[in-house]
């Protein structure tokens, strides 16, 4: 519920994947593996934690985003987002 930001993240072409519908989170990563190998960017971030927890533990990561980069062949560049946490916790 933030203006504008909707409209930005459309706009550079985010491909959400619904976690909750098996079907439909396959077919999210099929198109964008398309998209990933007709682009000329070959840039995707992947959560692979997959959301905020209410304490800001980690989870468990999920495997989609590796077996994106494995079926695409795009290299994979490990980063982390320190602090984000209690800059904004989950509900904010």
């Amino acid at each position: 519920n933030i203006p504008l930001l909707g409209w930005a993240i459309w706009c550079a072409g985010t491909v959400f994947i619904d976690r909750k519908n098996h079907i439909k989170a396959v077919t999210g990563c099929d198109k964008l593996a398309r998209q990933l190998n007709e682009s000329k960017s070959k840039s995707l971030w992947v959560c692979p934690e997959g959301t905020r927890t209410p304490d800001g533990r980690m989870r468990p990561f999920k495997k989609g985003g590796l077996v994106l980069a494995i079926d695409t062949k795009l290299p994979v560049v490990p980063m982390a987002v320190c602090g984000a946490y209690d800059v904004m916790q989950k509900h904010s």
